[in-house]
């Protein structure tokens, strides 16, 4: 009798099973994937801001600045982790230009490269790390002006911004973060333009870090004495690390010319600025991207044309936090 009764238990388990089964696709929910996602919040319109700016606007200073940075790197944007800058720079330049290849980079850990992709030219095959994200070019002089000159006024210029606090817009009580920092001309034109108590710049290819490093010596030991005095580049930090290993970026703004960061890169980037206290965020990702990468308190307020210095053309968001952005109820993500 006891075994059958447990026979009879077992085949009303399977039957509940089997109804249970039976109600999850009928509510198109996989049992092997778990409930679908939450949906993702609307996209309010970001205007786009622009912002002319006057002829001969940049300074001796500024001048010097990105001539040095450029003097140093060659625009070489070749430049890998693994070459070696320091004291024979022209030799890795050189290195990398013979190179002239790609990188062929692992999808997912563990996947097998395709041997036939291995040809003359190629670097080498990696695993999908924060550094297969190292191919990037830069904003122009002008394009990083006219970036500026917009966040000193964004309580003014973006409509969505308007009658908010002075604590929105970049200026020397305000801290600047710029991740994927490169030869740091970034760095170095936002201290020369808004004067912040403190800008750093966050880099994970040695070399590039190293340039700047050697070119932030050569600016500091060039200034004069009136330049001294007012300590031009006081605040500004160079950082050789993965921005991905950071617990937290506690800066009022934040900057990530991220064109060609990975997946990989952006859901650790994410991961650090969602723990983060930032005021403003300026990215060409889109919203979306960002938020299906995890940085849910992102919410787009303008949009800002960009041009590289290979003459490319694309797009930059704006985005505040909503944790501390006066946005009208409903609006933005949770």
């Amino acid at each position: 009798a006891g075994a059958g009764m447990g026979a009879g238990e077992e085949e009303e388990g399977e039957e509940a099973a089997a109804d249970r089964a039976a109600r999850v696709r009928k509510e198109g929910v996989s049992r092997a994937r778990g409930p679908p996602p939450e949906p993702m919040p609307p996209v309010p319109p970001a205007p786009v801001i622009h912002l002319e700016i006057p002829a001969g606007y940049e300074s001796p200073a500024l001048k010097k600045a990105y001539r040095s940075v450029d003097a140093l790197s060659y625009l070489d944007w070749g430049l890998c982790s693994d070459d070696a800058v320091a004291g024979c720079k022209r030799a890795a330049a050189t290195k990398a230009k013979a190179l002239s290849g790609e990188r062929v980079q692992q999808t997912r850990p563990g996947l097998a490269v395709d041997q036939s992709l291995l040809q003359r030219g190629t670097v080498r095959a990696e695993p999908l790390t924060t550094r297969t994200s190292e191919h990037y070019g830069e904003a122009t002089m002008a394009t990083v002006e006219r970036l500026l000159r917009i966040l000193e006024h964004l309580n003014e210029i973006v409509p969505l911004m308007r009658g908010w606090g002075p604590m929105w817009n970049l200026g020397p009580d305000s801290t600047f973060v710029d991740i994927g920092s490169g030869y740091g001309k970034v760095v170095f034109h936002t201290k020369l333009r808004t004067g912040c108590r403190r800008v750093l710049g966050v880099e994970c290819v040695t070399a590039r870090h190293l340039i700047a490093e050697q070119a932030l010596v050569q600016l500091r030991s060039e200034l004069s004495q009136e330049e001294q005095a007012a300590d031009l580049y006081a605040g500004v930090e160079l950082m050789d690390e993965d921005a991905t290993e950071f617990a937290a970026f506690h800066f009022t703004h934040v900057y990530i010319f991220d064109r060609v960061f990975s997946r990989h890169t952006l859901e650790g980037i994410a991961a650090v600025l969602e723990r983060s206290d930032w005021l403003v965020l300026v990215s060409s990702k889109a919203p979306r991207v960002w938020w299906e990468s995890g940085l849910r308190k992102a919410q787009p307020v303008g949009r800002i044309r960009f041009v590289t210095t290979g003459k490319e053309r694309c797009t930059c968001f704006v985005y505040v936090n909503t944790r501390f952005a006066m946005a009208p109820a409903g609006v933005g993500a949770n």
